[in-house]
């Protein structure tokens, strides 16, 4: 066989899956394999700076959006989500049948798979996070979906002392761990840092915006410089007395302003998590409200690693602290799953 074409496809909730692939297409590049990237374009605007000669083919925004409630909100788009599956799996085919892709990774899109060629998903959802009285249908509902892929890559680690607790394992699902899965590479923590205090806001609307105008209020209380990354590069730049919000920063850039920030504020996503392990900070974590799988790493997070926890809700209402520190941990990428499934499909 040639050199194979893999479409690598993340999902389109916020920023994070789309940038924790980066370091899946690196791999897959470097050991010889054809990248064609599958997203929104809004996803392809994004990754264009990452892979400027990559392909790239259309698929569907899943549009998830929230009000006031995410688990409420996202019940009742369950519909339309399970209609972009549908649309994924129609496109998937005629690209397979046409010869225009050799192999699948998807993160977290479940209808981008095709049951003639290898198809990896990209989760580290093996267990789902909800109301008690969910669990048994929430489960079922996960296996299915991940049930037609050949292989389930998890970004996270085997042991207990882990990134995502009990979100990344399950005692009857075969499974290889990635590890820590970043665009950073891993770089030692400056210590007492002395940069502007930043927050990273992220995630679907309207809770962006929320998010981001009470940091804002939250910010401008420090009567000092700081910084907010508003998690959207279509969003112009604004200055709130010190407060200066930008739509989005290059990977350097962004780098520097967490080393160098004394203080962060941010959801607990996952990505954005995964992110602060590569570089070695800590944060003040604020889940989207009602999103069960945040409020679970949040409360993870802090118990385990020292982050601090707060509701959105409590913003402005409590003071932040002066520093959230650094964080010194063992978590790093493998690459290994990547390249034994390359070797063992492909040959390369």
């Amino acid at each position: 066989m040639g050199t194979p074409r893999i479409l690598v496809a993340p999902l389109d909730w916020g920023l994070g899956h789309t940038t924790r692939v980066i370091p899946v297409v690196r791999e897959l590049l470097t050991a010889g394999a054809e990248v064609v990237l599958g997203g929104t374009a809004a996803q392809h605007t994004f990754l264009k700076p990452y892979f400027p000669l990559l392909e790239t083919l259309p698929l569907n925004s899943y549009n998830i959006s929230y009000r006031k409630h995410a688990g409420r909100d996202v019940f009742f788009q369950v519909p339309a989500v399970l209609r972009a599956i549908e649309e994924e799996r129609q496109a998937c085919a005629k690209w397979v049948s046409e010869g225009r892709v050799d192999g699948f990774i998807s993160d977290n899109r479940y209808g981008v798979f095709h049951a003639k060629v290898p198809s990896v998903i990209i989760s580290h959802q093996l267990s789902i996070a909800g109301p008690r009285i969910a669990a048994p249908f929430l489960k079922r509902m996960n296996r299915k979906h991940l049930a037609p892929f050949r292989e389930i890559w998890v970004p996270d680690v085997a042991s207990a002392h882990n990134l995502a607790g009990k979100l990344s394992h399950s005692r009857d699902m075969r499974v290889s761990y990635l590890g820590m899965l970043s665009r950073f590479s891993h770089s030692t923590p400056i210590p007492n840092a002395t940069g502007r205090p930043l927050a990273i806001i992220s995630g679907p609307e309207r809770m962006r915006t929320e998010f981001e105008n009470r940091v804002v209020q939250q910010f401008e209380a420090l009567a000092a410089p700081s910084l907010i990354v508003r998690g959207n590069p279509q969003l112009n730049s604004e200055q709130h007395g010190e407060v200066e919000l930008v739509p989005h920063l290059a990977d350097a850039a962004m780098k520097q302003a967490i080393q160098e920030a004394p203080l962060i504020v941010c959801r607990s996503g996952y990505s954005t998590l995964m992110d602060l392990a590569a570089l070695g900070r800590r944060a003040v974590l604020v889940p989207t409200p009602g999103q069960p799988e945040q409020e679970y790493l949040a409360r993870w997070f802090s118990e385990q690693y020292g982050f601090t926890h707060r509701l959105q809700s409590q913003l402005g209402r409590h003071e932040l602290p002066a520093s959230t520190g650094i964080w010194d941990h063992p978590f790093a990428f493998d690459p290994a799953p990547i390249r034994e499934w390359l070797y063992h499909q492909f040959k390369i």
